[in-house]
């Protein structure tokens, strides 16, 4: 098997273009975001900026490796980090404790085995009845964003922060800064002159801030809509396993629409190994409600109160307003051209939920979350 060269990050920022850091006060005029790019498939044609799977406290799955109804909990049935198994549990499986492995990923929210999270006969919220489940817990159909992007038979790649993810000491004091906004810290490197570890999922470990799972992925260009899809949930299923996995990044390095480029939790837990970083087929992915157990979070772009980040809706947001003023969404943050501080702002998302809250002045939680209701 030829090994795909993995390029220097300068590469990346040549493909993916940099912009310069926002640093504007007060009224200064919209600024472009510091980390433009996102993640590249592993080994992959450009290293941009990216983001990685946040995980810690070994791999989890949720009601042990076969469950009988579809799969393990995943709405509401998270994991805590050491891997043991939240109320909810499986539908006609065991529970387990959840088995750790090596790499020190933790799995949260929706890891699923045979069935797979949210498919037919599929998933139980904690409290909740068999069948397909909403946070709540009742039967029915879970929310599914219907006219979401999806894939029916894609690709998938892995990736990490040191293929070339920016650091942003403004945004994210201390860590990586994807193109989304989202900011991760990241341990272990992978090894050097191993020409068959191409998925390093056993010796590098990152974890990335204000997210409800554990997984996470980057799409291509079209998808993300250019930033619009960001915090968006995916549902990605292969050969017989599903997973929930949060958009933090862009691709812009994926072959096509359907390529989804994946956290290194995320590979792991869909079968990818160390010496199989890519998958040319059969792979499926659709937006789904995030597993949300928190309000939605407030970040700025680079310390300006006028281009915010909503992070960690249960949905992605549509629109954002602040009296009769509409924001614009740019790569990720929505931009108002005014300091956001201290200022009411309404937020509805792509299923027509409204909520509106006052923006705090540091970052830090909203106060509110979307319904996670079909509408």
């Amino acid at each position: 098997m030829m090994m795909r060269p993995i390029f220097p990050c300068w590469l990346s920022i040549c493909c993916s273009g940099l912009i310069a850091a926002c640093s504007a006060k007060g009224g200064s005029p919209p600024q472009e975001p510091d980390s433009v790019g996102g993640a590249s498939s592993f080994g992959g044609s450009s290293a941009n900026t990216g983001g990685l799977d946040a995980g810690v406290g070994g791999e989890a799955t949720l009601g042990g490796t076969d469950s009988s109804l579809g799969g393990d909990a995943g709405w509401g049935g998270a994991v805590v980090s050491g891997g043991v198994s939240s109320a909810g549990g499986t539908v006609g499986g065991n529970p387990g404790a959840g088995a750790t492995a090596s790499g020190g990923d933790t799995s949260f929210g929706g890891d699923t085995t045979s069935g797979g999270a949210l498919g037919l006969g599929g998933v139980a919220a904690t409290g909740g009845s068999a069948g397909n489940t909403a946070s709540g817990g009742s039967s029915g159909n879970a929310c599914y964003w219907d006219q979401g992007p999806s894939a029916t038979n894609g690709k998938m790649t892995c990736y990490w922060f040191g293929q070339g993810t920016a650091l942003d000491p403004t945004t994210c004091p201390g860590g990586y800064k994807t193109y989304c906004g989202y900011c991760g810290n990241e341990t272990g490197e992978r090894p050097q002159g191993d020409g068959q570890n191409w998925c390093p999922i056993n010796d590098i470990v990152s974890t990335v801030q204000n997210i409800s799972t554990t997984h996470f992925v980057a799409l291509p260009p079209t998808p993300l809509a250019q930033g619009a899809n960001c915090g968006m949930c995916v549902e990605v299923s292969y050969a017989g396993r599903s997973i929930i996995a949060t958009v933090i990044d862009s691709c812009p390095s994926c072959t096509s629409d359907e390529h989804i480029d994946l956290s290194l939790s995320a590979a792991k837990a869909l079968g990818m190994t160390e010496t199989i970083g890519e998958v040319d087929g059969g792979v499926t992915w659709r937006a789904v409600g995030c597993p949300v157990t928190s309000d939605i979070y407030v970040n700025f772009n680079g310390g300006y109160q006028g281009q915010v980040y909503f992070q960690n809706p249960a949905f992605p947001i549509a629109s954002a307003s602040s009296g009769d003023h509409e924001a614009t969404p740019n790569t990720g943050f929505w931009d108002f051209g005014m300091e956001m501080g201290g200022q009411e702002v309404t937020l509805t998302d792509v299923l027509g939920h409204t909520v509106t809250a006052v923006v705090p002045s540091q970052p830090g939680s909203l106060g509110v979350q979307f319904d996670l209701t079909c509408q």
